[in-house]
């Protein structure tokens, strides 16, 4: 996905607020429960959105396609989440989330 400057004359990546809402968009479709993290005092260092389907839970931490780096707080945390047994990934795009979905539910969701 790209998108247009203010002159429509070249194409620039969507910053992350747009992925994110769209990733977002696409899981509520899906029907399970996904949660926008704040990323406040309490909640710092965790992904993104906590997605939660068929009774798994999945977080994502999303990221600009380009230019997207983990921090090393997000990275520990991922590696934590992991190491707990979630299903924690880092995405860039709706066919990124709906790759690591399938890979756990074996389903592939069509809006």
């Amino acid at each position: 996905m790209r998108v247009l400057d203010k002159q429509g004359a070249s194409e620039r990546p969507p910053v992350e607020s747009q992925i994110k809402a769209k990733i977002k968009a696409y899981l509520q479709k899906r029907g399970g429960l996904a949660v926008k993290i704040h990323g406040g005092l309490y909640q710092r260092d965790l992904p993104d959105i906590l997605y939660i389907e068929q009774g798994m839970h999945f977080w994502f931490e999303i990221k600009r396609p380009d230019e997207g780096q983990l921090t090393p707080r997000q990275s520990r945390m991922l590696s934590t989440l992991r190491a707990n047994g979630a299903n924690a990934y880092v995405v860039t795009s709706v066919e990124d989330v709906e790759r690591c979905l399938s890979e756990v539910l074996n389903d592939r969701f069509i809006p």
